[in-house]
C-alpha cells in the first residue's frame, strides 16, 4: 500500500480493514449518508454480510483510513475517517466508499479511489484474468466526487433515478388476463430458471454475458446462503403456463439500509415476447400487496433515468421520483496491463 499511502496527507494512515471494524465502518457510512441526503443508513448488516461472503471465499479486500488524532468527537485518539470495500472481483464490480464529512478535502477520497484502481489492476494482471469494470455511485449533486473520479479517468456510464411509493395496506394483487400466473418463486427448484429469465429479459445489455451465467448462478446461491437481505419469499415470478416459461420476475428485499418500514425492489424484468401485456404491473401489484402484509409502509427502487418505458411503468404503479436521490454511476475499466481503457 506504499503508493496509495503516499497520496494521503500527513497524519493519515491507510491500512487493511478487518471484520472487527464492521461497526465503525457502518457508522462511517451512516455519517456520510446523513450528511449527504439527511437520512440515517443502517449499514451494519450490509458490512457484516460483505465479510461473510468474503470469508467463505477465503479472501478479504477492504481498507480504512485512520487519522492519528483529531477525531470528529474532539478526542485525541486515532479515528476511522474513510473506508473502501471491494466485493469479489467480477466483470462488473460495485465498490463502496465513504469519507467522514469532517475529513473531506484531505486526499482521502483520492487515496481510496487509487487503492481500488490498484487492486483491480492487480486482479486483471493475474493469469487468465478478464477485463474488470469497477463501478462507484455518487450523488448527482456531489460535484466534488464526480470531478475527482473524472480526473482519475473514470467515465460516467449512466444515471439512476430513485422512485418510491407508500404502502397503505389496501393493495390488491392484480393478475393479467390470459394464462399468466404470478406467485413467489420456489427457490430450491426454480433459481436457475429465474436467473435465465432475467438474462433473457436483458439480453440486449452487454452486462449480461451468457458465458458468465454459471458463475452468476453460483454467486446468487452464495448470496442466498450468506446474506439475510436475499429473501426468496418476496421474489415473484410470472409464469407463462402455455409454454411453462417464466415471463417476468420481481425481486424484492424486506431489509434496507434506511428504515425498518421500507422494502426495496431490486429488479423488475419482463421478457420481450410478453411485454405490453400488463405483466410488469401485475408483478408490482403482487409485490406491493405482500410487502404491505409483511408490515412495510414504503417501497423504493432505482431505475435508469433515461429508460422512459421503465419509468412510465413505475409511475403507473403509483411510484414517484425522488430527485434529490438521483445517482450517477462512474466506471473504471481495468485490463491485463492495468489502468483505464
Amino acid at each position: 500500500m506504499t503508493t496509495t499511502q503516499q497520496r494521503l496527507d500527513p497524519g493519515l494512515r491507510l491500512c487493511t480493514a478487518v471484520p472487527e471494524d464492521a461497526d465503525a465502518i457502518a457508522a462511517l457510512f451512516d455519517a456520510a449518508a446523513l450528511d449527504a441526503v439527511d437520512f440515517r443508513h443502517r449499514e451494519t448488516e450490509r458490512v457484516r454480510a460483505f465479510w461473510s461472503r468474503r470469508q467463505r471465499a477465503g479472501d478479504r479486500l477492504a481498507v480504512k483510513v485512520v487519522a492519528a488524532a483529531g477525531a470528529p468527537d474532539g478526542s485525541d485518539s486515532p479515528t476511522l475517517v474513510g473506508a473502501a470495500l471491494l466485493p469479489l472481483p467480477q466483470d462488473r464490480t460495485m465498490a463502496l466508499v465513504a469519507v467522514h464529512p469532517a475529513w473531506r478535502g484531505r486526499g482521502i477520497g483520492s487515496a481510496l479511489a487509487g487503492w481500488l484502481e490498484d487492486e483491480v489492476a492487480a486482479v486483471c494482471r493475474s493469469p487468465h484474468a478478464e477485463t474488470v469494470t469497477l463501478v462507484q455511485r455518487v450523488l448527482a449533486s456531489d460535484r466534488d466526487a464526480a470531478a475527482l473520479l473524472r480526473a482519475r479517468g473514470w467515465q460516467r456510464s449512466r444515471s439512476l433515478l430513485r422512485m418510491e411509493r407508500a404502502l397503505t395496506g389496501g393493495e390488491a394483487d392484480s393478475v393479467p388476463a390470459g394464462t399468466i400466473e404470478v406467485r413467489p418463486v420456489v427457490a430450491e427448484h426454480e433459481m436457475e430458471a429465474l436467473l435465465l429469465a432475467e438474462y433473457l429479459a436483458f439480453r440486449e445489455s452487454e452486462r449480461y454475458d451468457p458465458a458468465d451465467f454459471a458463475r452468476a448462478l453460483a454467486r446468487r446461491r452464495q448470496w442466498l446462503a450468506t446474506d439475510p437481505r436475499f429473501d426468496p419469499t418476496v421474489w415473484f415470478v410470472a409464469f407463462a403456463d402455455d409454454e411453462g416459461l417464466i415471463a417476468g420476475v420481481c425481486l424484492c428485499t424486506l431489509q434496507t439500509v434506511e428504515r425498518e418500514d421500507m422494502a426495496w425492489i431490486n429488479r423488475l424484468a419482463v421478457r420481450v415476447p410478453w411485454r405490453r401485456r400488463g405483466i410488469g404491473q401485475a408483478l408490482l401489484a403482487t409485490a406491493f400487496a405482500e410487502l404491505a402484509r409483511r408490515g412495510k409502509r414504503h417501497v423504493g427502487l432505482y431505475v435508469v433515468a433515461d429508460n422512459e418505458a421503465a419509468v412510465r411503468v413505475y409511475r403507473q404503479a403509483g411510484m414517484d421520483a425522488v430527485p434529490e436521490m438521483q445517482f450517477d454511476e462512474y466506471e473504471f475499466r481495468a485490463c491485463e496491463e492495468g489502468g483505464s481503457v
